[in-house]
């Protein structure tokens, strides 16, 4: 709620923002005592005359000085009285470390009592220290606000090295500055202004107020995680968030210096005057500007407000870790910042404020509802629920909020929009004009002038011998496959896939092999990696349906340091960027980036003889800072392309060999000087793709995939007598199309829209690896369980080449065939990786369901069970047991639940039917109605003659197809559990109202090959008919947003 016109402080723009806030308490969550709340507060201009009245030194020190400008620190400190003392004398001491003096405390009036047991348990004790610049200083607006900045970040950094990160909480700094003031608290919207008794004093006016209503997601509700933050509130999810704390650490080592520093302009280039504030700040002291540990809101206001604190706007700032979909060719602020800045993408809706402007803005997607409302007296309202805001003050007092008549305008943000209201100079702007404003600044296009950027465009695959050919005969390229971990099922169901159709694979739902570390078999370092999806508030989005606002555009090259106001290059000229539209690069496209950057190709090969792979990893590691910090080199290639069958030496796996020389450029301070790009036999799947890239690679030249798609595609040119140029050429367009297309699909599951988002956020999970590994490689990746060391790494790689040797010698002639490891399907017998659901296991459950005699049905029963506990460990759940505790008396077994109870608690999984066979389907039901369970339908539909008992006389008709002598007179195959996807997907009002219980289905599936998907040849007449769909149509789940 903002006074857009006369820009003068109001009690209404007070009022309207607390009713709003009690209006949206829906949208916030509470604790088990229904008071403690995840966070409510507000954001608003400073009331200074609430502060005087009951703060006489402050009032008598603003009297005195009116031109020295007043700083508002307030703070939430230890309720302990010691510990309190000790915050607030490392308030006092970083103020007057930094060129303040303290004018006045303040304790600010509050009533616990309104307040829920947790929160109240947790609450700190909340001060205001005042602070001005010492006498004769010249402080004013942008440059007393970033004095008030390296303030707080010196506070911070003062109680870091007094208490330890694990009490950093304790000594928290809600808000630092001369124009805006924020009051948060773990209580509820409508219990906020009788918490703090300033908000509800009819002297509390405001120029604007930001208010904010918590939902806590991925962190525990805290005190200093309540919203408003210092700059900006914020309704959403930040996806992209490890990326961008990953790359915020990159540019601070790439600066060597802390950025905030930077931003204050306390490391001037050359000519430059440092800026007055300066003198006082202490480098080490500062703590970190980002904090991984902290909620996706705090670090984007960390960085908005390091941004801000640069000299930009706010607006600006959100501009550009925000940017809006749909390129930025015409547009040179976004341009210049397209390969500084990774987006901060996911969900978003903010609102913000510097004291100057307020205003909102929306993500690229759009996925947050805001709307606004501007009325004739320049009064601006804007939430996300029209109507927020009340209109009405009680009794006979007239309305806070002018009458519907004086509406001049309302509107809602569209995906990527923003809108400001201007406090100083009055006016409401809408997205057009706000863009306007900000790409009309010449310095945009200054700094693109000296951003020299060429643009890779997409180059066609030659059918000739020029790039990626397939020289090597079948068997050496066998040997070289099988030398990466290579099997034919990646050969016949990966490759042939993509080369044939452009698309992924589509394999069957569910994973019943071991874990790489479980298994017998060597596998790739990928396999240890599992990828994370979004959660909890995020629907992940449709790469085909949204696939406008997504992105696999990739920089390579120099990054400018994004902190800097006009991203002015380093001393001696402009930088050299290359833009690339894809990731996948063939060979003479890779030829092409190293015609345009100065690069180096780093061999990845090592001798086994002479050196670990550790050992391996340091002197790659060495050669890739000496070659970007010695001899320039934009671009690093690395490289196992060498590699030959019988080579007696090993390579180093691709994604360590990427994510250690990731980081080490990281420590070095050198990331942002060059690019990372992976030439490698060991990438044939989207997942390879997605991890080479997640760890650090902006391009990667998967040779030997090509090689064999173009193997493929010439032997079926030849059986087809076609030419084969035209049809090679095509099916290398295909296969790079399925990796695009594949890693798109990984982005949505994010829901991250651009590929630069990704890029070096390391999404992932490790799962049995060890910590050796992680900290060389996979820097900060959780493995929570360890596992394989780089010595175990090292022995698979070895067995992967020793077993690719050609035993005569070298020579050709001898046949050889890539191994089929069975990891996708069970071989039976000892052949191949061992599965859970494998064909004896099968075998002995289908004797035991089929057979009618109780007896004998108890014994394959049996047989079925010690089959499986004869399979060997496949997951973490396998390996673990029950640990009595023998000092603990066993409850009496009377005291448990009765079975039925207990029974009534079970429910099966979700499969619809289609992925599920009609039998199946329906003895699961008949199974669970009997036990008292439930079964779940899945989102297939259901016959509605399933929901009526069979009778004698339907048993041997209508259910003749179940061929069980166990299906009596009154058993019921209705399932209780509905799910609800859309309607093609046999929902009608029959199939809800025999439902016991409803599932409705936002986000899963939607993505082939993800769940959800049901191929045309399983859609028979029957279910056809359940579905309310044409026969043989393949069916997938809906979008995400139906």
């Amino acid at each position: 709620v903002a006074e857009g016109g006369s820009g003068e402080a109001s009690r209404r723009v007070v009022e309207l923002a607390l009713a709003a806030c009690e209006c949206v308490e829906h949208r916030g969550a509470c604790g088990s005592d229904d008071e403690s709340g995840d966070g409510a507060g507000i954001l608003t201009s400073i009331p200074w005359a609430v502060y005087e009245a009951d703060t006489p030194a402050l009032a008598e020190f603003r009297a005195a000085h009116p031109a020295r400008p007043v700083g508002c620190a307030t703070l939430f400190l230890p309720s302990e009285a010691e510990s309190r003392a000790a915050a607030v004398e490392a308030v006092t001491s970083s103020a007057e470390g930094a060129g303040f003096c303290v004018v006045a405390r303040r304790e600010v009036p509050v009533d616990p009592s309104v307040l829920g047991a947790t929160a109240a348990a947790s609450m700190p004790a909340i001060e205001q220290v005042f602070v001005a610049q010492r006498e004769g200083g010249a402080w004013q607006g942008a440059a007393l606000e970033r004095a008030l900045y390296l303030l707080r970040r010196s506070i911070r950094g003062a109680w870091l090295r007094r208490c330890g990160a694990d009490e950093e909480d304790a000594c928290y700094v809600v808000s630092c500055s001369s124009e805006t003031v924020v009051y948060k608290a773990m209580c509820k919207s409508s219990a906020l202004r009788r918490f703090y008794r300033d908000v509800d004093d009819e002297r509390f006016a405001a120029r604007f107020c930001i208010y904010h209503r918590r939902f806590s997601t991925n962190t525990m509700p805290r005190w200093s995680l309540a919203q408003p933050f210092r700059l900006l509130a914020h309704n959403g999810e930040i996806n992209t968030i490890r990326g961008n704390v990953n790359w915020m650490a990159a540019r601070a080592k790439a600066a060597g210096d802390d950025l905030g520093v930077i931003a204050a302009g306390c490391a001037p280039r050359s000519g430059e005057a440092a800026d007055e504030a300066c003198a006082y700040v202490d480098r080490e002291g500062l703590g970190p500007v980002v904090d991984a540990a902290k909620s996706d809101s705090a670090n984007l206001d960390a960085t908005c407000e390091l941004y801000t604190r640069a000299g930009r706007s706010v607006a600006e700032a959100l501009l550009l870790m925000i940017p809006p979909a749909g390129g930025s060719a015409d547009d040179p602020f976004l341009e210049l910042h397209a390969p500084l800045q990774e987006a901060w993408d996911g969900p978003a809706g903010i609102c913000f404020a510097d004291g100057a402007l307020v205003g909102a803005r929306l993500d690229r997607n759009g996925l947050r509802p805001a709307r606004f409302t501007c009325y004739d007296d320049g009064l601006v309202c804007l939430s996300s629920e029209t109507g927020a805001a009340s209109q009405y003050r009680g009794g006979d007092e007239p309305p806070w909020l002018p009458a519907d008549a004086r509406v001049v305008r309302r509107g809602r943000l569209g995906p990527g929009e923003m809108v400001v209201v201007d406090l100083v100079s009055g006016g409401f702007f809408d997205n057009e004009s706000v863009r306007r404003r900000l790409a009309d600044k010449p310095r945009w296009r200054a700094g693109l002038a000296r951003q020299r950027r060429t643009k890779l465009a997409r180059r066609a695959f030659g059918g000739g011998g020029d790039d990626d050919a397939a020289e090597a005969s079948l068997a050496e390229r066998a040997r070289q496959q099988a030398a990466f971990g290579w099997g034919t099922e990646d050969v016949e169901l990966q490759v042939k896939s993509m080369s044939a159709t452009g698309k992924e694979p589509t394999l069957c739902m569910g994973a019943d092999a071991p874990l790489a570390v479980l298994s017998r078999y060597a596998h790739p370092v990928y396999s240890y990696l599992k990828q994370r999806h979004a959660q909890v508030t995020n629907p992940p989005m449709d790469p085909i349906r949204e696939g406008g606002v997504m992105s696999l555009r990739m920089f390579l090259g120099e990054r400018e340091n994004s902190v800097d106001t006009v991203a002015r290059p380093p001393e001696g000229g402009g930088t050299t960027v290359l833009e690339l539209e894809t990731p996948v690069l063939h060979a003479r496209e890779l030829e092409a980036v190293l015609d345009h950057l100065d690069g180096a190709r780093l061999d990845t090969l090592y001798d086994r003889a002479a050196l670990s792979l550790e050992a391996a990893v340091a002197s790659l590691v060495e050669a890739a800072v000496a070659a970007v910090r010695d001899r320039g080199a934009r671009v690093l290639v690395l490289s196992d392309r060498d590699l030959r069958p019988g080579d007696d030496r090993l390579y180093v796996p691709p994604l360590v060999a990427v994510g250690a020389v990731h980081h080490a450029l990281i420590e070095a301070g050198l990331r942002l000087r060059a690019s990372l790009v992976v030439e490698t036999g060991q990438c044939w799947s989207t997942h390879h793709l997605a991890c080479l890239v997640g760890y650090g690679a902006s391009a990667v030249h998967p040779y030997l995939l090509f090689e064999e798609a173009r193997a493929l595609a010439a032997k079926k040119a030849l059986k087809k007598k076609k030419k084969a140029d035209r049809e090679v050429a095509e099916a290398l367009d295909r296969t790079r199309a399925a990796l695009e297309a594949g890693l798109l699909k990984i982005l949505s599951k994010m829901g991250i829209s651009e590929l630069m988002s990704y890029h070096g956020a390391q999404i992932f999970e490790a799962i049995g690896l060890g910590e050796d590994v992680v900290a060389l490689a996979l820097r900060g990746t959780a493995s929570r369980v360890g596992g394989a060391s780089l010595d175990d790494l090292q022995a698979e790689t070895a067995a992967l080449v020793d077993a690719a040797r050609d035993p005569a010698a070298g020579t050709s002639s001898v046949v050889f065939k890539l191994p089929n490891y069975g990891f996708a399907t069970a071989l039976g017998g000892d052949r191949g990786e061992v599965h859970a659901n494998s064909p004896k296991v099968a075998r002995l459950l289908h004797a035991a369901v089929r057979e009618d005699d109780a007896a004998l049905r108890a014994e394959r029963y049996r047989e079925f069970v010690a089959g499986l506990a004869e399979t060997a460990p496949l997951g973490l759940r396998d390996l673990l047991g029950f640990k009595p505790d023998a000092s603990r008396e066993p409850p009496a077994l009377a005291a448990a639940e009765g079975r039925e109870a207990v029974l009534r608690r079970f429910v099966t999984g979700g499969m619809s039917l289609g992925a599920l066979s009609r039998e199946t389907h329906e003895t699961l039901a008949i199974a669970m109605n009997r036990l008292g369970g439930a079964s779940n339908s899945g989102e297939g539909g259901e016959d509605p003659s399933r929901n009526a008992p069979i009778t004698a006389a339907t048993r041997d008709s209508a259910w003749g197809h179940l061929r069980g002598a166990s299906v009596g007179e009154g058993d019921v195959a209705r399932s209780k559990i509905r799910q609800v996807a859309s309607g093609r997907f046999g929902v009608s009002a029959d199939y809800l109202a025999a439902a016991e219980q409803i599932e409705i289905k936002i986000a899963q599936g939607a993505k082939p090959g993800e769940g959800g998907q049901l191929p045309g040849n399983k859609v028979d007449a029957y279910i056809a008919r359940i579905r309310m769909t044409p026969e043989g149509v393949g069916l997938i789940s809906p979008p995400p947003h139906h």
